[in-house]
This record gives structure tokens, sequence and C-alpha cells, in this order.
């Protein structure tokens, strides 16, 4: 640590002239003796009389001891002066204020607190006082899990484990309902997922901050009685270190979880060369991806970290996408890891709510999983819409196949009428055009051809209708011109000749277009004889009580129909006699 931040001690008891206070003096008897080095740095002489179990200390009962590492002790303690709520006191036996004041700059969900930090020179020790959050670390998860099957590697077990941890402390604390059901419900790898994806964001708020920990291992991440990671012992913990430092008063880490750039750091400290390379943030991230591989290998991580390529190997739960996330992490080079700890998190995150990830290549059949798992009724939904998609594309098929056969018969009998129209068989056509009309209408698109099919069909009935008024005014002709004519084919005619006249408007719609020029002048001659031949038979028959009356009209439709006087030779004189 820094000479001028932790004085030598042993000087600064003999000048200390302070009382000792009152709840401080059960240990006085106990003083740890603290003296330097050739090099300026403290060199500790613990006394046999330490504080114990029972001791107060700042006003806190000492009930427990935590644990202990090189830089001091960790106690459980009541603080009796505030509902004797529970209390981690950190003893150290230096007055270095290092982690106070890195723990005093940072105020994160994920990161362990400090209520407040106290020396007593009169004992050679700094107290840090932090909340009591549970005493199990992500290391001592992991020894205990060890003790499990493979298939006993669960959120449930972990649970058991905290539980069963925090029974044995004289002191408990409450576990959030919700996060201790989560808690249950996740596997052994969203749970390490989960804690990486803390401890990232946790890490990225303190290199804001221009912090770098140095030190983040198995051992420093408390997990809390439901779950949840914090980031412990900032003692080393130092703005980051850039290239071509010469002169760097301390570097604290443990090898095994330092990454590259802060092993050659420290190496070239203890030869006064200048700092290589920057240690900075991204340090901490290789140290953190030593965590995951760890945590993720399972039982086969218990020697050191593995090799992040071997995760899948090592447990099939992990999956690639998340074995990339830590090989990055990993890189040796600090450029290739991810650039900050808030990516990591996202990344971390992504990989928990099944979304691609950014930071890492992502394959497409972990894309498909993913996509599976986020939403778990998208394969039904797809393969209901697929069967939806070609049992419509076959009926539609089946429609268009029985659309194309009725085109196929419509056109048939509009090529049959046109053939019997042809012929002068305007019976038939006119049949062939009525079946081809009736299955044009069942057509979907084919407006043409029932308007073809509708054309033909009128044209054959004018043809149809020329032809039997030629055949009527034709005998019309041959018996006007005779003496006698039997009295019953005067009626026959006659009423031939009314129907045809009834039903002139056939003859004379052009709507479906004209005929042949010799036809069309055909109808209009044989309807000019009609009217002509047909009023001298309409006479003719007329009872004799009715013949003046029978005159009247055809005189009245020859002048309708004829603006001049009829051709001379027709009988129509027989009329006007």
């Amino acid at each position: 640590m820094d000479p001028e931040d932790i004085p030598t001690t042993l000087n600064r008891l003999r000048r200390s002239s302070q009382e000792p206070s009152a709840s401080n003096s059960d240990l006085l008897s106990r003083t740890i003796v603290h003296g330097g080095n050739a090099d300026g740095q403290d060199v500790i002489r613990e006394s046999p009389l330490t504080p114990t179990i029972g001791d107060c200390l700042d006003n806190c009962r000492i009930v427990a001891e935590l644990g202990s590492g090189g830089s001091g002790q960790a106690f459980l303690a009541r603080q009796e002066t505030l509902a004797d709520r529970p209390i981690v006191l950190k003893v150290t036996r230096t007055t270095s204020r290092h982690e106070d004041l890195n723990l005093a700059r940072l105020q994160h969900t994920n990161i362990m607190p400090l209520y407040w930090a106290n020396t007593h020179p009169e004992l050679g020790i700094r107290v840090l006082a932090m909340p009591y959050l549970g005493r199990t670390t992500l290391a001592n998860l992991l020894d205990r899990m060890r003790e499990e099957p493979d298939d006993g590697w669960t959120g449930a077990r972990v649970f058991q484990v905290l539980e069963t941890e925090q029974a044995q402390m004289p002191m408990h604390i409450s576990v959030l309902p919700h996060l201790a059901a989560k808690l249950k419900q996740v596997t052994w790898v969203e749970f390490i997922v989960q804690v990486g994806h803390a401890v990232a964001e946790a890490l990225a708020y303190a290199h804001q901050r221009g912090l770098v920990h140095h030190d983040l291992k198995p051992a420093n991440i408390l997990i809390t009685p439901d779950g949840q990671p914090i980031i412990l012992d900032l003692g080393v913990a130092r703005q980051p270190i850039s290239k071509g430092t010469e002169r760097v008063p301390w570097l604290g880490g443990t090898w095994l979880y330092m990454s590259p750039e802060q092993r050659l750091a420290v190496d070239a400290m203890k030869n006064l060369d200048p700092i290589p390379c920057a240690v900075d943030g991204r340090s901490d991230l290789y140290s953190l991806g030593l965590v995951l591989a760890h945590a993720l290998a399972g039982k086969r991580g218990e020697e050191s970290p593995p090799d992040p390529r071997m995760l899948t190997k090592l447990n099939p739960q992990v999956s690639p996408g998340l074995e990339a996330i830590v090989a990055r992490c990993l890189a040796e080079n600090p450029d290739h890891r991810y650039p900050d700890g808030g990516s990591l998190a996202e990344d971390l995150h992504r990989h928990l709510t099944d979304l691609p990830l950014v930071g890492v290549r992502n394959s497409w059949s972990e894309r498909v999983r993913k996509w599976r798992r986020r939403r778990p009724q998208g394969l039904a939904l797809i393969l209901v819409v697929v069967a939806f998609c070609l049992t419509a594309a076959l009926a539609g098929f089946a429609i268009y196949q029985r659309n194309e056969d009725r085109r196929r018969e419509a056109e048939a009998a509009l090529h049959d009428g046109q053939e019997h129209q042809r012929l002068g068989q305007y019976e038939a056509a006119i049949s062939r055009f009525i079946a081809g009309k009736e299955v044009a209408e069942q057509i979907s698109g084919a407006g043409a051809l029932q308007l073809e099919l509708n054309r033909q069909l009128q044209q054959s009935r004018r043809l149809q209708m020329a032809s039997e008024l030629d055949k009527v005014v034709s005998q019309m002709r041959f018996y006007a011109l005779q003496d006698h004519m039997p009295r019953r084919l005067q009626w026959v005619l006659e009423a031939a000749g009314r129907k045809l006249w009834a039903e002139r408007g056939v003859l004379v719609d052009h709507s479906a277009g004209t005929l042949e020029n010799a036809v069309e002048t055909t109808i209009k001659s044989r309807l000019q004889e009609l009217v002509i031949l047909w009023t001298d038979l309409h006479v003719r028959v007329a009872p004799p009580e009715q013949s003046a009356q029978a005159r009247l009209e055809a005189r009245e439709m020859l002048d309708d129909r004829f603006a001049s006087p009829p051709p001379v030779g027709w009988t129509v004189i027989r009329l006007l006699a």
C-alpha cells in the first residue's frame, strides 16, 4: 500500500495521547503492535489478544466471527444503540483509508455499502462498519455445491445452502420472497449468469467513477440469502494505470484471477520498470470472466478456472453463445474484450432473456432455440399458419383447376355454338351458347368470355328469328298471289306473322353488334313485307262483324310503318277496296 497513506503506526502510537473510550476499554490489554520495514510499508505483528466474541467495539457487541484474511478480520456484531441491528465490523491492523474512501465513493446495489469508518490508534486498528447481508461468498457456495451430484446444481439447491448457512448464525436477516421464489426456479447456469450480470453492472458503475477493483474473485463476491451478489473488499481498488507509468506506489490482487496486463504490471513493479501496458476496467472484466468460467464449469472446475473454449463440454447446460461471452472476457489482448462492463452486462442480460447477442457471434441454431424459448407458442403458431397456408394453397389450386376446367368447358360451348351458327343450326347454337353462359357465370375473371357468349347468343337468336321470318314471309307471299287460300292456313300464317311482329325487337336489336350487310338488308326487307302481307291476312281472317275494325288497324299499321305509299304491285290494294 501507499506509504503516504500508511505511516509507521509505531511512532504514531508513541505520540498518541488519546484516552481510551469506554466501549473499547476491554481491548486495551490486547493491543495490536505495528512496525515498519525498510521499504516504509507496514509490518503487522499481532499480539496474542485480538477482538473476540462478546467484546464491545464502536458501540457494537461482537457476536460471531465471519472470517479473516491478510488485511484483517470480519465480525458479526449487534449495534445495541440502534435496535440491535446486525452489523459487520471489518477490523484491519492498519490505518490506511483506501478501502473506506473507495466504498464511500460508491453507492450501488451490488457493491457493499459503508456505514462508517473509525480509527483506534490506541489499539492500532481501523474499523469499517457495513451492513450484514450474509456470510456466504461465491467461493463458499462453490465448495458446498461440489458435494452435490451433477443434477443437484440448481437454484433451489443454492437457496437451501444459503438458508443453511444463515441458520448457523446467531443473527438472521429477512429474505425477499419474490427473489427467493425466482432463485428456486432457475438452473445453476442461469443463476451464475444472473450473478455475472449484476457484478458487470456494478463494475461498470465503479469504472465510471475511476475505480478498478483489481481483486475480483469468488471469495470477494458475497451471495445474499436471496441470491443477490455483492462485491466485497475494495482494499486494493485504485484508479486505472496508464501505459508507461514509471512509479506505481502499490498494486494488489490475487495472482490466479489477475489479467495478463495486471500480472505484467506487478512484475514491472518488482523490477522497478515502467508499466508495459495499461491496466484499466477491462482487467476487471478478465477477472470476472475467470470467475464465470470457474463457476460454470461446475464440479469439473475445482482446480482452477478452465479453458473457456471447453465450457460446453465441461457443462452441457452452457450454450455456445454463453461460452463465446466468457471467451471474449478472457481474450489475452484487452482490445479484444468487451470495452466496458455495461457491454458485458447487456450481453449477459440478452442471454438471460433469450435475445440475440450483440458482442459476440450468434449461431443460427442458438438463435432458433432462443426464439422458441422467447415465444414458446411460436412454433405451434407457425405450424398452424403453415398448415393453414398449405390448406389454402391446396384449396386455391383446386379452385383454380375447377375454374380452368369450367373455362375450357365454356370455351368449348362457344366454339360449338359458333360452328352450329355457321351451319345454320340456330337452335343447337342457342342451346350451346346458353350452356356456355351458365358455366361462364361460375368462373372467376371470365367477364370477357361471358360477354362473348352473350353476344353470340343474341346474334344466334336474331339469325334464328330472321330465318323464321324469311320462311313465313315466303309462304305469305306465295299464297297472297293465289286466288284461293285454305282458311286453316290463313289462320296459321296470320298467327305466325302476329308472333314475329310482336318479337320484332329481337330482329332490330343491334346491341350485340350487326350481322353481315346482306343479312341486315334481308331482315329489313322481310319486315316490310311482313307488315304488308300480315295486314292483308289480318283483314281476311277477321269475322264480318270485325272486318271494318280490322281494316282500320291495318291502315294504321301501314301508316306507322311507311312514310310513303307501299310499293306498287302488292295486294294491299285489296285493303283499300
